[in-house]
């Protein structure tokens, strides 16, 4: 019959060791009446002050109310006690107790059928632990635990044992540890547990096809244990600065990816665990230092240890740990691992069948302390690597040398773009491949491929021209460029950005963009096309001034076609149109846009001269007394555009202003006012006339000049005649 060879972890030695008797002062319950009183019946021991010694339980079915006061030890380094110690109890109830400063804060001891309530421990070495040694069902298990704090000690929490009995326990969550959630999960068939259950520390007894992933869990006995757990994964799961990081026993077909498991006494073991695969997963600086009495002590630990048979390890780095590998079991296959320690224990492998290398190109494992020669440069190294219990023939040079690295897909960033802009838009993903390996790509939303698989361009280029694709929708979409190696069984990636395409405003296109018009005699007529990308129903108004002029709705096409809108026409001399450049907005509303608006010029011109229909007060001057004759004309001066006209007034006589027989009066005429705002002229005119002549005529010349400079004359004429006669 061969020999087996099976590993058990040291640190289950240590925790769970064997009955021990008390080295420190010891307070016995219930018969001790120092530290607090007994009610026979009730069973139960009340303490009525904070200990400084450790407790131990010495009956059954009795009940220890601590009532909030500490149990105080004298700190785990200089103690080997236990703040309150269950040896081999049964039916006990240990509640609202403090305890720190011991090597396990409450302990039980293959016992059975224990309540722990509301208890808190901290800065002991273990917290609490549950240890079962013997193997026999029922000496161990069927405890309840709820409402137990946990923190700040070296190791919080703990169940070990050797019997399904031991672990069927009642672990709720509401008992945590550095105030996450313990799990402690039985009989559990599918299920997964992630990183939104907050656990800090798991347990699974007896399950299957559970999943296990995204965890981080620190500080207890196990970080993961599995017990009679089958066909279940542990993915992504870090596992720092526990007794062992991961733990199965008895657990078969389980599946460990992607874990990291550093700095505890020992990374990842399987203790009598068969059929498991283990990969990828890192196992660094486990090494194991032990206080389990007044000696601390520093024993060998373990970075990967495997007790079973039918085991798979492929792509695990275990690197400075006291054992990077140890095996003992059968028909193990190694390889493809990096196995990196600078010391003289690297490997301890024993058992018959296991196999470390397969044939080449996979190869074996990477040892750091057998990395060369390689004569032939075929990146392995050409001696095989011994160790008790076999050999890797074809040990690799480099760390990985193994690995064909994945592709790099990079969608790049998120894009935000209107309807219209998608005809020239491109999404520029990149794609490499650290390994230069030919690439190709695809461009897909959801399962709709967007860009069947095409060679990726000599720079990377792994691009999407949308003007390639129909329409897209308003609104999101999230665009994945997948990227794969062109050799067979190549390996791939993705990546994803958002692509966010908005409602595209309208655009209006009046004509002529300006034009001039002459006041009173030319219409304004403008005519305009609309266009919208996403062919929405548009309202539109023309404007001037924020008066409205004219307003619709037109419906759009799809696509920015023109769409004419109905012309815009205002009647010659509309007075809402004043003289110089007028502005005249079109603004088109589709609802979901800010309104968009163009605007059109209109310059009115006056090219007309004001009209003026002169009227005098009188048009005789008589008697000629030679006196000065008031005279008032009234231009009645008008124009087409409205404001001011200037007016204008000479005068001028048909006589010299000093002639024979006109009483030598000089002068002749006064011109007193020209009011051009009520459009009044103000004279005074001498009424003479020379004796020996026909009589005067005065010529007044009235002009009305307008703001644009168009100017009118006219004449009126006022006479004073020689005589009264009729001619």
């Amino acid at each position: 019959m061969k020999k087996k060879y099976f590993y058990t972890s040291a640190l289950v030695v240590s925790f769970l060791v064997a009955w021990i008797q008390p080295a420190l002062a010891t307070k016995y319950v219930p018969f001790d009446t120092s530290i607090g009183r007994w009610d026979d019946v009730t069973r139960t021991y009340t303490l009525t002050t904070d200990v400084y010694d450790q407790i131990w339980i010495d009956q059954d079915n009795l009940t220890l109310d601590g009532a909030g006061h500490t149990v105080t030890g004298p700190g785990y380094e200089q103690s080997t006690g236990y703040g309150v110690c269950l040896p081999r109890r049964r039916g006990v109830t240990v509640k609202n107790v403090n305890v720190r400063g011991f090597v396990v804060g409450i302990y039980l001891y293959e016992s059975s059928g224990n309540t722990l309530r509301n208890n808190s421990t901290s800065n002991n070495f273990r917290g609490i632990g549950l240890a079962g040694t013997s193997g026999v069902p029922g000496v161990s298990g069927s405890n309840t635990l709820s409402g137990n704090v946990m923190s700040n000690n070296q190791f919080n929490f703990g169940v070990h044992g050797f019997s399904d009995s031991d672990f069927d326990n009642a672990i709720d969550t509401s008992n945590t540890v550095e105030g996450k959630p313990i799990y402690y999960v039985k009989n559990a068939v599918g299920g997964i547990y992630d990183s939104s259950t907050n656990a800090g520390v798991f347990y699974a007894i007896n399950c299957d096809n559970i999943t296990i992933k995204d965890l981080t869990l620190t500080r207890n006995m196990h970080g993961v244990l599995l017990w009679k757990t089958h066909d279940s994964r542990i993915e992504n799961v870090v596992a720092n600065s526990n007794e062992s990081g991961l733990l199965l026993q008895y657990s078969n077909g389980n599946t460990l990816t992607g874990n990291t498991a550093n700095s505890n006494n020992n990374g990842i073991c399987l203790e009598y665990s068969s059929g498991n695969v283990l990969a990828n997963n890192t196992a660094n600086w486990n090494e194991f230092w032990e206080k389990s009495g007044p000696d601390p002590h520093w024993e060998p630990g373990w970075g990967i240890m495997v007790a079973g048979s039918n085991n798979t390890l492929t792509g695990n780095t275990a690197s400075t740990n006291v054992f990077n590998i140890a095996v003992g079991g059968e028909n193990n296959l190694i390889y493809n691992n990096n196995f990196i320690c600078p010391t003289m224990w690297q490997v301890d492998i024993g058992g018959a069948g296991n196999v470390c290398s397969l044939d080449k190109p996979i190869g074996g494992n990477y040892w750091s302390d057998c990395t060369t020669p390689d004569a032939d440069g075929d990146g392995f190294v050409d001696y095989p690597r011994v160790f008790r219990g076999g050999q890797d023939n074809l040990p690799w040079v480099v760390p990985d040398g193994w690995a064909n690295k994945a592709p790099v897909a990079d969608a790049g960033d998120n894009m935000l773009i209107t309807s219209v802009q998608q005809a020239f838009a491109v999404v520029q993903g990149i794609a490499t491949d650290p390994d230069a390996d030919a690439l190709q790509y695809r461009w897909l939303e959801g399962q709709e491929e967007l860009l069947a698989w095409t060679s990726v361009g000599v720079n990377g280029e792994a691009y999407l021209n949308l003007g390639t694709l129909p329409y897209l929708a308003i609104g999101n979409h999230t665009l994945t460029l997948e990227v794969r190696e062109v050799r067979s069984a190549g390996l791939s990636a993705s990546d994803s950005m958002v692509l966010t395409i908005e409602n595209s405003p309208p655009v209006p296109q009046p004509a002529p963009s300006s034009q001039v018009v002459r006041i009173g005699i030319d219409p304004i007529i403008i005519v305009a096309d609309v266009m919208d990308f996403d062919g929405d129903t548009l309202s539109y108004e023309w404007l001037k001034d924020s008066q409205v002029l004219a307003s619709g709705e037109v419906q759009t096409v799809q696509g920015g076609a023109a769409v004419p809108l109905p012309d815009l026409q205002i009647a010659a001399g509309d007075p809402r149109f004043l003289l110089g450049k007028n502005l005249i907005e079109l603004r088109v509303i589709d609802g979901i846009n800010a309104p968009v608006s163009a605007f059109v010029s209109v310059e009115v011109i006056d090219t007309s001269a004001p009209s003026l229909s002169p009227l005098p007060s009188v048009t005789i001057l008589w008697p000629p007394n030679h006196e000065l004759q008031p005279v008032t004309i009234a231009a009645n001066a008008f124009d087409d555009a409205g404001g001011l006209i200037h007016l204008g007034v000479t005068v001028k006589s048909s006589e010299p202003a000093d002639a024979d027989g006109d009483g030598h009066t000089i002068p002749d005429y006064y011109i007193d006012s020209v009011d051009d705002q009520t459009g009044i002229i103000e004279l005074r005119l001498r009424s003479e006339r020379a004796g020996n002549g026909d009589g005067r005529t005065y010529t007044i010349a009235i002009t009305a000049t307008d703001a644009s400079g168009n100017r009118s004359e006219a004449l009126v004429e006022i006479r004073a005649p020689h005589d009264q006669r009729k001619k």
